[in-house]
């Protein structure tokens, strides 16, 4: 007769003698069913305290399924796992059926899960059961690593013993693992930390054997975006509890430059081989100690004598790095200050200069923040700069990121305290051969930095030169300032002029005038020197018919017949049949003009270079270049292709 039947689904039923009752579909069938189930219970109960109780089990249809027998001395999750494997019955059905019997029977349940292994172990004198047999078991849902810890830990046996009876019962059940759990902790996250004001969490943490505790916790809560600081309070809570650990923060990253394949530049100041060596073995790591990345990348870098390596080492490890855990900064800190005081003694707090950052950038950010005057400004940053090198003293005031207009970026255009916006704008555009509509940029850039107060708009024409110069007596002259429409020979030339220099010293101080010219015009970058000496003067020419012909200019110090030749070459005078000596005759009749000789040079070059040998070149007028070259050919012993190859380069300039 039914004993207990499933609703609606292939499940297990299992019978007894005695009226049927089953499992309802609704309130009021339950109530009948479990009703007669007490009555029937206790009867097949008293009989299993004193002998065998058989079941016979039926599925829903009536198929018969077996005969399901329990004794007195057996645990029914046992009897039950041992008759689900034997027929085949999934898990829900195993367990409808032992719920069926344990709550039925009330006491005669000790368990739910059963046993899946179990051996005799015998225990050692040292375990305080001397000639005592133990029965370790393993139950189902229990990883037989974490029950065969328990229990030599349980009877104070031996490593060898975990690892015998760990061998045996995966010889018969499922072992997933060979480390057991050695620390459990559940953690409830809320709010925040889940991501949702009114939820919260239940997260368990588990240690396995061999395992870094703080490794652990920063893996298992790291998805739940953890604080650090709560982070922190976990490994204290597991220290307390006295879980092992050889390290306070959890390991973030970890490589070394032989796994990225870095090769570290050999020192000159060590033993190349063997540092080299160490340099590329040395591991990495990173942990969650509150640095940041990029900072402890740094340190290791400086610590392995690589610091001139630091681009390359930054390139290989900080793609990796920064995947693994999270970068707040890609420039590590160079310099971290001690507190800085203001003037009234308070104490203002650090400040750090990192790495490819100007100092002076860094000491004024701070100064603007707490009020600083320059003067206050400037104490600190020469405290700085005993140990950083400075490259200059004034900051950075405003900045600006320039494109094309088609998001591709040119360049990042800087104003230092001081400095006018048409010198900065200069100085980025010297850098530029592309085109560029530059004075619509400049207009751009004094609408859009003008408006700050740190900034000085004063004129719309940058100088090129503006410093103060000393002669080579060591007399200060005076300050020179060169405009960027300027021509700087001439420019120069009318200073000294000015400052009294030329007219007065005679030749010394035009050599040093003409000295002055080529130190601004070759060590100046930005600087536009069409020629190397100042004019003297400046006369239109015209033809006979009255036509003008161009602006004659005779340079300080040149020969007005070889001016004039050059003229004459430039404006094809000489095919138009123009008497060069009339003209000559003409010039050198005119107040400051001092005429030396009456034949021109068509070319002197003191370094001129043929067929890769140097010489002093120097063609009058009455010679023919070719004829020059073919005597200097024959007297260096080159090659007609050298005597060809200069011949051509001559006769491209249009004075000769």
């Amino acid at each position: 007769m039914e004993f207990l039947k499933f609703e609606n689904r292939q499940k297990v039923k299992y019978h007894s003698l005695g009226p049927s009752c089953c499992r309802a579909r609704n309130k009021e069938e339950r109530d009948l069913a479990m009703s007669l189930l007490l009555l029937l219970l206790p009867l097949a109960v008293a009989a299993a305290a004193t002998s065998t109780t058989t079941l016979p089990v039926v599925i829903h249809d009536g198929t018969f399924v077996g005969n399901l027998t329990l004794t007195a001395d057996e645990e029914p999750a046992d009897v039950v796992y041992k008759f689900a494997q034997e027929h085949a019955l999934d898990e829900e059905q195993r367990s409808e059926l032992l719920d069926g019997i344990c709550s039925a029977t009330p006491g005669v349940c000790n368990r739910r899960e059963a046993i899946v292994f179990q051996t005799e172990v015998q225990m050692l004198p040292s375990s305080g059961e001397m000639n005592d047999t133990v029965i370790f078991v393993v139950l189902e849902n229990t990883e037989p690593a974490d029950a065969a810890h328990d229990f030599v830990t349980a009877h104070n046996l031996p490593l060898g013993y975990r690892n015998a009876l760990l061998v045996e019962a995966c010889a018969v059940v499922e072992c997933t693992r060979t480390e057991p759990i050695v620390w459990r902790k559940t953690i409830r996250l809320q709010n925040a930390s889940i991501g949702n004001d009114n939820e919260e969490q239940e997260v368990e943490i588990t240690l396995l054997e061999g395992e870094e505790v703080a490794d652990i916790v920063f893996d298992t809560l790291r998805p739940f975006h953890v604080s650090r600081e709560e982070r922190l309070r976990v490994m204290e809570a597991a220290k307390r509890e006295g879980v092992a650990y050889s390290r306070q923060y959890a390991r973030l990253f970890s490589a070394s430059a032989n796994e990225i394949q870095l090769s570290f530049s050999p020192d000159s100041n060590r033993n190349a081989t063997s540092a080299t060596a160490a340099a590329a073995s040395a591991p990495f790591h990173l942990f969650d100690d509150g640095t940041e990345p990029i900072d402890a990348l740094y340190r290791w870098t400086i610590q392995l004598g690589a610091d001139a390596d630091f681009d390359a080492v930054y390139n290989a490890f900080v793609p990796q790095m920064c995947a693994a855990t999270r970068c707040e900064r890609m420039q590590p800190i160079v310099y971290q200050s001690q507190s800085i005081a203001s003037a009234a003694g308070k104490s203002l707090g650090s400040f750090a200069v990192l790495r490819n950052e100007e100092p002076i950038d860094a000491v004024d950010y701070f100064a603007q923040v707490h009020g600083l005057d320059v003067e206050h400004r400037d104490t600190i940053l020469e405290m700085v700069c005993q140990e950083l090198p400075c490259d200059r003293t004034r900051p950075i005031v405003w900045r600006k990121t320039i494109d094309d207009g088609n998001g591709n970026v040119l360049g990042l255009i800087t104003v230092l305290e001081d400095e006018e916006v048409a010198d900065a704008a200069h100085r980025f555009l010297r850098d530029f051969t592309i085109s560029l509509d530059r004075n619509g940029l400049r207009n751009y850039l004094f609408q859009q930095a003008c408006s700050n107060a740190r900034v000085h708009c004063t004129r719309l024409v940058a100088n090129v030169i503006d410093r103060d110069i000393i002669h080579t007596n060591g007399t200060a002259i005076g300050r020179l300032i060169v405009q960027e429409n300027q021509e700087p020979a001439d420019t120069i030339y009318e200073w000294a002029k000015e400052t009294g220099l030329v007219g007065i010293g005679g030749e010394d101080d035009e050599d040093f005038v003409l000295g002055l010219i080529e130190d601004i015009c070759e060590d100046t970058d930005g600087i536009n020197c069409r020629r190397m000496a100042p004019l003297i003067k400046s006369i239109p020419l015209s033809g006979p018919d009255g036509n003008r012909v161009g602006v004659f200019e005779l340079m300080l110090r040149q020969e007005p017949v070889d001016a004039l030749y050059g003229f004459f070459s430039r404006h094809g005078l000489f095919t138009k049949s123009w008497d060069i000596k009339l003209v000559l005759a003409q010039l050198c009749a005119i107040d400051g003009i001092e005429c030396n000789r009456q034949e021109a040079i068509k070319l002197q070059d003191d370094n001129f270079t043929m067929g890769g040998e140097a010489f002093a070149l120097k063609i009058p007028e009455a010679e023919e270049v070719i004829d020059v070259l073919y005597r200097k050919r024959l007297e260096l012993n080159l090659t007609v292709e050298d005597q060809a190859e200069s011949f051509a380069a001559i006769c491209k300039d249009r004075d000769v």
